[in-house]
């Protein structure tokens, strides 16, 4: 399970983001602060987290991340389009463990870089929606060693999301996305990114997958009050489907699929911490069982 958690400080033009989860017998979490004074919006992330999670073995990277990323506003009106680049780097370390958490080699050590961009065309939303009900999003995002321990890695991942203004009266929020991942060696970048929901953690091995989904969120309640004496507001309840599919090059036989449901939950902690916290079943028919997800 997860907790995500976000902050902002308008004032100071400073934005915090915190991330736990348990995992492979053994807490994790990624934190970052960023700053919106400069143009060149530097960010400092620390995490240790695990990829490529099997039931006996996992990947555990470590690592310190300094990035900065400038934005371009080409239309903001009714809808909003604008182009994000990103340039990060990162001194990271990566080790073996296995399923309880207990190394199985000892460190390599990576000088990383994470070159990035985002693209939000036309994107535009009613006062309830909890997603854009309209536009488009488009995400590319690399991954190559600038010097490394061992053999150098190469990733590269892409994605695109469509908004579709279907029910859009009723706050409905319905998208169709594809993601690409291609790396030259076994978990180069997260494969949660592509991953069908009710796999997440799983590693993939060197080689092209692609991916296809859609996803609808529907608010059920928006709650008006908070609590005083705790500092707590509620903000929204909401439902939400998927339906997702990847498949692989060379052929994965057979491709990996997942749909199910869940709840969610918006609410904000100590009046600065936006929270949004999800929980649902993921049906997998290709391995004919289900699964709880959190995302």
């Amino acid at each position: 399970m997860g907790v995500a958690a976000a902050s902002a400080d308008p004032l100071l033009q400073w934005a915090y983001r915190g991330e736990a989860f348990y995992r492979a017998n053994r807490l994790w979490g990624r934190a970052s602060v960023q700053s919106g004074k400069y143009l060149t919006r530097p960010r400092l992330a620390i995490y240790n987290e695990p990829t490529a999670i099997r039931r006996d073995r996992a990947i555990a990277e470590r690592g310190l991340e300094l990035s900065g990323s400038t934005p371009i506003t080409f239309e903001r009106n009714a809808a909003l389009t604008q182009l994000r680049v990103q340039m990060g780097s990162a001194l990271q370390q990566a080790r073996l463990i296995d399923g309880t958490g207990r190394p199985r080699s000892d460190y390599t050590t990576q000088w990383v870089l994470r070159p990035a961009a985002v693209l939000g065309y036309r994107l535009a939303a009613n006062v309830r929606d909890l997603v854009p009900s309209r536009g488009l999003i488009l995400r590319s995002v690399a991954e190559l060693d600038a010097w490394s321990s061992r053999t150098a890695r190469r990733g590269w991942r892409a994605s695109g999301r469509v908004y579709l203004p279907i029910l859009a009266r009723y706050n409905t929020g319905i998208s169709l996305y594809g993601r690409l991942l291609t790396q030259n060696r076994p978990s180069v970048l997260s494969a949660d990114a592509v991953l069908p929901r009710g796999y997440t953690g799983r590693g993939l091995p060197e080689g092209t997958f692609g991916a296809l989904g859609a996803d609808v969120v529907q608010p059920i309640w928006f709650v008006d009050d908070g609590w005083t004496t705790i500092p707590l507001y509620v903000k929204s309840l909401y439902a939400y489907g998927f339906g997702e599919t990847l498949w692989g090059t060379p052929a994965q036989e057979p491709p990996l699929s997942a749909f199910g449901a869940g709840l969610g939950v918006r609410f904000r902690f100590f009046y600065v911490v936006d929270l949004d916290l999800r929980i649902g079943v993921a049906v997998r028919p290709t391995d004919g069982d289900t699964r709880v997800v959190h995302r």
